[in-house]
């Protein structure tokens, strides 16, 4: 009886030892796991960013996505290639990206590392830089002078009204359409502007009635990099004739006459006032040109027309008297 009893418990003792060894066992595999997923350690996750060339400095946010939220930081990054006009650094614990030193359209892949500031460990990650062009971004247009051109009634004239504009991204630039020119002073039309069938000058056509007289106008133009449009003025401002004049030239019976201005003048010389009854005939006097005449005429009457519509802006003198 003694022996079963001893038996039984022998056989108890073993089942309870078998069963602490199992209980341990168990135990001591379960630990390697839980290592495995320290809830301590940092987990960063990849970002990407597209930028634009005149965006210059932007912000990075690359640990918001990160865990433990709000407790990781930028540890450590990889510097971009020179070649590729991003300059990365890292003010007040954010990064930032400066992309204001033209860099080039394309993608840059960088390589950081975040650190958890209470357990100390890092987690590496990667960003994608993508640098494009924004469509929704458009030109810049600027306001055209050209009061510095020689323009007259009765002529037209090619203006370049895109040399002074430019678009952020180097998109080609075209004119959709212009206005007519008008007076300041009353409004009133000045010139017709027809844009190109290229669509990258205008041409402006003076009418006739302002030869010889000096008006401001301007007109508006619209432009356009394909996506976006722009507003712009040109001014100009029409030159006034100035007077020829016929003189003596201190030789006997000689006259002589200049023309100061930038187109062909017609010098009308004689004793009849009559286009067609001309004694000394008409003479065409190129710009700049000086010609010198001899005549018997003791009083010559002369006028003068500029341009092709013949505006007579000086009349009938009687200034050429000969000794």
């Amino acid at each position: 009886m003694k022996a079963v009893r001893f038996s039984m418990l022998r056989v108890s003792r073993v089942g309870l030892a078998s069963s602490i060894a199992t209980l341990l066992g168990a135990v001591v595999l379960a630990v390697p796991a839980a290592a495995d997923t320290d809830p301590g350690a940092p987990v960063a996750h990849d970002d990407a960013y597209t930028l634009y060339p005149d965006e210059a400095v932007v912000p990075l946010r690359v640990e918001a996505n990160d865990t433990p939220t709000g407790e990781v930081r930028i540890h450590d990054f990889e510097r971009p290639e020179r070649d590729t006009g991003v300059v990365l650094y890292v003010e007040a614990g954010t990064l930032f990206a400066d992309v204001s030193h033209f860099a080039p359209l394309g993608t840059v892949v960088v390589h950081y590392d975040v650190i958890d500031g209470q357990s100390r460990t890092s987690a590496p990650a990667t960003i994608t830089l993508t640098v494009e062009q924004d469509p929704s971004r458009g030109p810049v247009a600027v306001d055209d002078d050209f009061t510095d051109r020689r323009i007259m009634g009765g002529g037209s004239y090619v203006l370049d009204v895109l040399a002074n504009d430019t678009d952020p991204f180097g998109r080609e630039l075209t004119i959709t359409g212009c206005s007519d020119a008008r007076r300041a002073s009353d409004e009133t039309t000045a010139g017709v502007v027809t844009v190109a069938a290229d669509a990258r000058t205008v041409t402006l056509a003076v009418p006739a009635r302002l030869l010889g007289r000096k008006v401001r106008a301007s007109f508006s133009c619209t432009i356009t990099n394909g996506t976006r449009t722009a507003s712009e003025v040109a001014t100009f401002q029409t030159t006034p004739v100035e007077r020829v004049r016929v003189h003596r030239t201190g030789e006997p019976r000689q006259i002589s006459f200049t023309n100061p201005n930038h187109g062909f003048v017609r010098i009308y010389l004689g004793r009849h006032p009559s286009a067609h009854r001309w004694s000394l005939g008409v003479h065409r006097v190129a710009p700049g040109q000086t010609q010198i005449l001899r005549t018997d005429e003791r009083l010559t009457r002369y006028r003068v027309a500029y341009g092709k519509q013949q505006i007579f802006f000086m009349r009938g003198s009687r200034a050429i008297r000969q000794r």
